[in-house]
């Protein structure tokens, strides 16, 4: 991120040939960003006057205070192969996710017997394209959560903050019978005018071509929680209870290697990847409740564990033990405090007490 310093030396440097100054993010602005990304760069420098002196910005609906996307690459819900923060401006988001989507997904070679091979890529790259370019002009920024993408095997999961504007619905959506609306007019007329958006309410019926063509079932588009989510399969026969199974999954589980702004004390949400039947990785919930003693923050309990990944802890110790009611939170009303503990429940108590009568026995257990 730029520093005050060296923003104020590009102040003191005066206007050139590729820095310009703006008062404000508007039109102008817009229209030189875009002057400058079809011919050699340059910065522009929002919140300075006319005579040269900062003058600042003022918020409103479309300021942002979260332009970060965290992606990860699970082997299943709850553990994690790889993962990535996003942080950098918004054209060069698109480049990131797709570059990071892109090493996680299978490529085929076919032989047509022309010189040169084809390509063909788990998911229709275009379309996936088409997604993100939708999850980071339609997001909505004033909600502090991360937009999360989650990689497995046989689906890619896409969640933004903010929910379909009102009075779009899901069906129309897919039908494509509505009035296109757009939440952040701003940063949409900046793809546009970059050709990165051809038609403002044509791209979800570009994705559903894609996949059709690309012989693969039609993504899944919902409302989910406070934001707008959409699951593409891999496979053509894609099973219900495979949907059914990620219905489950809490986006705000966000894989963050590095901490920001907010604390990160609590999970984002409720979590609610648990292990089905806790049959997944019981032994890493059992080490949670046997350290777990009286109220505990969790850099006490990473500590008590010898972790010193966030993300692996929240995905593989703490949100199951959440989800399964045997362990809960000291503050449950402010998830993101700073004051946040943890504790057993009533039946993490009981099921830690069996664990240890019967590991003195040398009996093996499951929780």
């Amino acid at each position: 991120m730029t520093r005050t310093v060296d923003i104020i030396k590009l102040v003191e440097s005066g206007e050139g040939q590729n820095l310009e100054f703006k008062s404000s993010f508007n039109s102008e602005a817009i229209e030189t960003l875009v002057a400058f990304a079809n011919a050699d760069g340059g910065k522009v420098v929002i919140g300075v006057n006319n005579k040269c002196e900062l003058s600042g910005v003022k918020m409103n609906d479309e300021s942002g205070q979260n332009w970060i996307i965290s992606a990860g690459r699970f082997s299943n819900r709850i553990t994690i192969k790889d993962s990535a923060t996003i942080r950098c401006d918004l054209f060069g988001q698109v480049e990131k996710i797709l570059e990071f989507i892109k090493k996680h997904i299978n490529k085929e070679f076919i032989i047509t017997g022309d010189p040169q091979r084809q390509e063909r890529w788990q998911y229709p790259l275009n379309a996936v394209r088409e997604i993100v370019i939708n999850m980071i002009v339609h997001r909505n920024y004033q909600d502090s959560n991360d937009a999360v993408i989650r990689i497995y095997n046989d689906r890619i999961e896409f969640f933004n903050p903010g929910k379909l504007l009102e009075p779009l619905t899901v069906e129309q959506l897919i039908s494509g019978n509505y009035s296109s609306l757009v939440r952040n007019k701003k940063i949409a007329g900046l793809f546009k005018e970059a050709g990165i958006i051809e038609q403002y309410g044509s791209g979800i019926q570009r994705i559903l071509l894609s996949f059709k063509g690309h012989g693969l079932d039609a993504p899944v588009f919902e409302n989910f929680q406070h934001g707008f989510r959409v699951v593409i399969f891999s496979k053509h026969d894609t099973p219900q209870d495979t949907m059914q199974d990620t219905m489950q999954d809490t986006p705000q589980d966000t894989p963050q290697d590095t901490p920001h702004d907010a604390p990160h004390d609590a999970p984002h949400d409720t979590p609610h990847d648990t292990p089905h039947d806790g049959k997944e990785e019981p032994s890493l919930v059992k080490t949670l409740l046997t350290i777990l003693n009286g109220e505990m923050s969790r850099p006490e309990i990473m500590k008590a564990l010898g972790l010193r990944d966030r993300f692996h802890f929240r995905e593989s110790y703490l949100n199951p033990s959440l989800a399964a009611n045997l362990v809960e939170m000291t503050i449950p009303e402010k998830l993101k405090s700073k004051k946040q503990k943890y504790r057993l429940t009533e039946k993490g108590k009981k099921i830690k007490s069996a664990a240890l009568n019967l590991e003195q026995s040398n009996i093996e257990y499951r929780i």
